[in-house]
């Protein structure tokens, strides 16, 4: 069984018009809490993570990723990048760019585990007498509780841990808490659910990049948004802020109380064969209405 007391606390007072349930059958999931109308926003959400697709990029503000001269200076919440210093971003891309390309970059990783960091630092300055390691679980918590790849990730991970050693700035004082769980931060199973949970809970999302080219885009991962199961015929679809990494997740269609609010991982004009393809990412067989009519069933 699931715990579902985190977003019960994520939710609480939002005025949500859904609320997040677990079963057998499905696994955790969105139901609707009362009739929601057609174009009806459901979810207005901050990115727990974003991170740049690998391609060149402009000269950016690495915590808005708008560009520099555009960045007011003023977009906050960057204080994980006392773990991860621009530089370290940099490096983080160019070794990137001799390895396979990998759904999750190195830089994709290397921001979750920083923000990770922060956070267990937040932890610990509000309650100093926590444990390290029970700080480290209340900081990750957000990532604990996104799915994971039911399959081994392989031997890449390796690497990313050997890189993330040079790239993140751990205290240099061996009796601070972080200094003190560096190993287990820089394990193999604590950044195999970094990586597995970013993989499977990734959206594309234009970067508020303003080019005369062609856009630039990344992917993020919402902590709300990623409760939302996949239907090939959604009731709800995913839209981009457009002057940030903020999405907005809006009903396509009337809900009704108790109805389940779902997404499409896959482009809709996708045939059955291709979205059977590309669902693979996600370890299930689509087995919605729409597919067993494609597929005659």
């Amino acid at each position: 069984m699931c715990d579902l007391s985190f977003y019960e606390t994520c939710m609480e007072g939002q005025g949500y018009a859904f609320k997040v349930l677990w079963n057998d059958q499905v696994g955790k999931h969105a139901v609707a809490t009362q009739d929601i109308k057609e174009g009806e926003e459901l979810i207005n959400e901050a990115a727990l993570v974003v991170w740049p697709h690998p391609k060149p990029l402009p000269e950016i503000c690495e915590i808005c990723l708008k560009k520099k001269e555009e960045c007011e200076g003023d977009c906050g919440g960057g204080e994980w990048m006392t773990f991860l210093s621009p530089q370290s971003i940099s490096s983080a891309r160019k070794w990137q760019q001799t390895k396979n390309q990998n759904s999750v970059t190195l830089e994709a990783v290397c921001r979750a585990v920083a923000r990770v960091m922060h956070s267990v630092t937040v932890v610990i300055s509000r309650n100093p007498s926590i444990e390290p390691k029970d700080a480290l679980l209340f900081a990750a918590q957000s990532f604990n509780r996104l799915q994971k790849p039911r399959n081994e990730l392989g031997d890449w991970t390796t690497s990313y841990i050997d890189a993330l050693k040079d790239l993140l700035t751990f205290p240099k004082d061996d009796s601070d808490p972080l200094s003190l769980l560096k190993d287990e931060i820089l394990s193999k199973e604590f950044v195999d659910s970094i990586i597995g949970g970013l993989a499977l809970n990734g959206h594309t999302v234009p970067l508020p990049i303003s080019t005369a080219g062609p856009k630039h885009y990344g992917s993020g991962v919402y902590v709300l948004a990623a409760t939302l199961n996949h239907s090939c015929s959604p009731s709800a679809c995913l839209v981009p802020d457009g002057n940030s990494t903020d999405i907005v997740v809006k009903a396509t269609r009337p809900i009704k109380t108790g109805d389940e609010i779902t997404l499409c991982y896959v482009p809709q004009g996708f045939n059955l064969n291709q979205r059977k393809e590309r669902l693979q990412k996600y370890e299930f067989t689509c087995a919605c209405e729409k597919c067993q009519l494609e597929g005659g069933a």
